[in-house]
């Protein structure tokens, strides 16, 4: 990653934009992930800072690009867009990022307020619903450089991933024509992430833009229907084009893809062609191939056809792939819907996304403040409470080299030091505490749960806690019941060793 000093840059990419902002900002060197001053290309693994896009600075040629911050507040609409640095009374459709965790009311230039659309993101990021996302950092992606409730934000988020780096993206490359080409659209469920890759949406006719992504079962593809126009407003042609394909340099001259119909009509078809000489359809020249397209009837949806392997070794220099959709009418009733999945050109190989882990290692000391996995017997990870009350129901997360490698920190537990001991949190933002009469823990709001935590000779802990009077519990680890509880007296188990969050691993 390149290491930039924010004043010169910041200046230089803001008059490159064409972003503007009311008065004269002097921006601070803003400390960010790796401990650089920077700016960051708004891409993945190297998002925009907060302060970048505060002033409403955008990056060029994208529709979207990612930024990392810390989750600090939320914006409270009915009352003047006055920004709340607390989760409590959290609204679910916007929340607050900062470039600190610790940022206050003197920082709120230097904030951005983030649009939080319904369905999964919202899920997982509103604060009234996830107290216990405030203060952590997260990447989203989404548009910038434009307001929202009052100050510059993101809007229409497409994708979020907590720490200091988005979820992988292809690199977009140049646009340079390629030997090989496989695409099974599941990297992003927005057609812009394609068209920004070099693919091409080509509305040769009607008012429709045609194909979009859909995602079903987990799984993503391309998606194209007439069933938005009107039945007096047709044809409607539609295509969508790969980037680039070099054929003198391809070894394994053969396409493949899989296609699959739904609301199957006569007045409806999808076709595959070369273009030759452009990325236009209507400049180019167009051959026709011989491939095998889902066919089916009614509303059902067709199981998926394979194309069969198409014969490309007729074709010389750069040319271009391209499905063309067809329906003489639109709306209901009137238009077939076709999916397009796992395309390869030239035998390409699978592309298989890195890996973001979360690298745990043992602690002999506890930091106030850090995330720590409570382990028993050195591999068995207590799970984030997901109910009232309970035991600790575990997960084995066997040790790598050192560490632990957890897909994402559900199960980390923040520990606090206090005055009057520690508190443990869950991930959800909950306290940790014991159950009066059992040996089963709690899980709630109560802030006044203290723990003490003692490093022990052999590298475990004992956590003890005495909040309800005369009795006192200790955090073990049972075999037997596969769990941790909060046993009245000790030697009911083994005590946990603590892991702490050192970071993220992508493999």
């Amino acid at each position: 990653m390149k290491k930039f000093n924010i004043f010169p840059m910041l200046l230089l990419a803001l008059a490159a934009l064409g972003s503007s902002c009311a008065g004269n900002k002097e921006l601070p060197p803003i400390v960010y992930p790796g401990g650089v001053d920077r700016i960051g290309t708004g891409t993945w693994d190297d998002p925009m800072t907060v302060p970048q896009g505060s002033t409403g600075a955008t990056i060029p040629g994208r529709a979207e690009a990612w930024v990392s911050g810390y989750i600090v507040g939320w914006i409270d609409t009915d009352n003047g867009n006055a920004i709340r640095l607390t989760a409590e009374n959290a609204t679910a459709t916007n929340m607050v990022i900062a470039a600190s965790p610790d940022a206050t009311l003197d920082d709120k230039s230097y904030m951005m307020s983030v649009q939080l659309p319904s369905g999964g993101i919202r899920d997982a990021l509103n604060l009234q619903a996830n107290p216990g996302n405030l203060g952590k950092q997260v990447t989203i992606k989404g548009s910038l450089g434009v307001k929202y409730c009052g100050i510059y934000g993101v809007k229409s988020t497409s994708a979020y991933e907590f720490g200091p780096t988005g979820t992988y993206e292809e690199p977009i490359g140049d646009g340079s024509p390629v030997s090989q080409l496989w695409q099974n659209f599941d990297s992003n469920s927005s057609i812009s992430y394609y068209t920004e890759r070099y693919w091409s949406v080509f509305n040769e006719q009607g008012t429709l833009s045609g194909w979009y992504i859909k995602t079903y079962s987990g799984t993503n593809y391309a998606t194209v229907s007439a069933y938005l126009g009107t039945e007096n407003d047709g044809p409607y042609v539609n295509w969508l084009i790969t980037p680039a394909i070099d054929m003198d340099a391809m070894e394994t001259k053969i396409l493949t893809f899989k296609t699959q119909v739904g609301y199957s009509c006569p007045t409806s078809n999808l076709e595959v062609y070369v273009l030759s000489g452009s990325q236009n359809p209507t400049e180019a020249e167009l051959t026709k191939l011989d491939a095998t397209i889902a066919t089916g009837s009614g509303s059902a949806y067709s199981n998926w056809a394979e194309s069969g392997k198409i014969d490309l070794s007729a074709f010389t220099g750069t040319v271009y792939i391209g499905w063309r959709y067809y329906s003489e009418k639109g709306g209901n009733n009137n238009s077939a819907t076709y999916c397009l999945d796992d395309v390869n050109v030239g035998d390409a190989p699978e592309v298989v996304a890195p890996t973001k882990q979360y690298s745990f290692k043992q602690a002999t000391t506890i930091e106030s403040g850090a995330q720590y996995l409570i382990v028993g017997d050195g591999n068995m990870v207590a799970e984030c409470m997901t109910g009232n009350y309970g035991w600790l129901k575990v997960n084995q997360a066997d040790p790598v080299d050192g560490q632990i490698l957890m897909a994402n920190t559900e199960s980390a537990y923040t520990l606090t030091e206090t005055e009057q001991g520690w508190t443990l949190t869950t991930s959800k933002g909950k306290k940790l505490g014991i159950q009066d009469g059992y040996e089963t823990v709690v899980t709630n709001d109560d802030t006044t749960i203290y723990w003490s935590i003692v490093p022990q000779t052999d590298g475990t802990f004992l956590i003890t806690n005495s909040c309800i009077a005369g009795k006192t519990a200790t955090l073990q680890y049972s075999s037997q019941f596969s769990s941790f509880g909060a046993y009245k007296s000790t030697g009911k188990g083994t005590y946990p060793t603590l892991w702490k969050l050192e970071g993220e691993v992508i493999q």
